[in-house]
């Protein structure tokens, strides 16, 4: 079934008036006298007065006094991946212009209660395209606040492309559990509402999780197809609530074998899934960078259950040059 997952549609609202209104429009608001970049940053090593240990999922926090302000723990090597609302084999070249991974800056950054806005340099490098692209940034990265929320801004370029990139940070209490004094850039938080990212590039809306789906539980689906060929992939479904339209998820690796020639994937660059209304349908997406026996990549519809039914193979002009039908489904804890 095709349609925009509840997610994409919450998140669209939470950030898309933001991005709409101000997409790469000049500066990010001005700070408040005497905020910099050094303000926003606690680095290792600063010092130890804070009886704050750890976050609430009991992970270690660098031993730092923030006094009075929140903190935003970004852990070493953290990346957000933005995913598909949509898998159609006939918008191949727009679905593929939505792949952009952000790569975060490690540390705990300071987040002033009594500024109303405040500069920091929290993005390490922002990709983007189907043969990615590394952002350039036009300015510093800057903060607001209302009230509980923080909302980051920053601009980059792609050449003559511009991204705008947002994200939310929440800390109100009635949010769900008390993200207490440190709210961590995790999975559990970018599906638990904490935190989200967004990004407006040209007219196309990009909305992000984290690359891994470690937290969550994991299957490997294994599809034949009508000629013996096969793809396998270890997916991760996510579902935000107790009871929920669709879930997002993700595809950590894929096993493609065409023709008796196999290659292994885990590029988030290249991976991207797709669930229906109650996950009753859905679409993933492999793309081939390098061809492999002649397909530069396949969309695949499932169904209930993850049951597959139809492949469509295409080229590296990204047309579809052969479908075929999934002629058996067999789904495993793992590898």
């Amino acid at each position: 079934m095709k349609e925009i997952s509840k997610r994409v549609a919450w998140l669209f609202s939470v950030l898309g008036i933001a991005l709409l209104c101000s997409a790469c429009a000049d500066g990010g608001g001005e700070g408040d006298a005497g905020a910099s970049d050094a303000d926003a940053h606690v680095e290792d090593g600063a010092d130890a007065d804070s009886d704050a240990d750890s976050d609430a999922d009991g992970t270690s926090l660098p031993d730092v006094d923030l006094g009075d302000a929140y903190g935003l723990l970004v852990p070493t090597g953290f990346q957000a991946c933005s995913r598909a609302s949509y898998l159609w084999s006939e918008h191949l070249p727009d679905v593929l212009r939505l792949f952009a991974r952000v790569t975060f800056k490690p540390g705990l950054f300071r987040l002033d209660k009594d500024l109303t806005s405040f500069e920091a340099d929290l993005i390490e490098q922002v990709e983007w395209n189907r043969e990615p692209q590394i952002a350039t940034p036009t300015g510093p990265g800057q903060f607001t606040r209302d009230g509980e929320h923080y909302t980051y801004i920053q601009d980059f370029a792609f050449g003559q492309d511009l991204m705008r990139l947002e994200m939310r940070v929440s800390f109100e209490p009635n949010e769900g559990p008390d993200a207490g004094q440190v709210i961590e850039l995790n999975e559990t938080h970018f599906i638990g509402y904490r935190v989200s990212l967004g990004a407006l590039i040209a007219v196309s809306s990009l909305y992000f999780n984290a690359c891994t789906c470690d937290t969550f539980t994991s299957r490997v689906v294994d599809y034949t197809f009508e000629d013996g060929d096969l793809l396998s992939i270890e997916v991760c479904s996510i579902c935000p609530g107790d009871f929920c339209k669709s879930s997002t998820g993700r595809i950590p690796r894929a096993d493609a074998t065409f023709s008796g020639e196999s290659r292994t994937l885990n590029d988030q660059m290249q991976l991207s899934i797709v669930f229906g209304q109650h996950d009753w349908s859905g679409t993933l997406l492999v793309y081939l960078r390098e061809p492999l026996a002649g397909y530069a990549g396949l969309v695949l519809t499932f169904g209930n259950l993850l049951e597959g039914d139809t492949v469509d193979l295409f080229d590296e002009s990204l047309e579809v040059i052969q479908t075929k039908n999934v002629t058996q489904t067999e789904i495993r804890p793992g590898w």
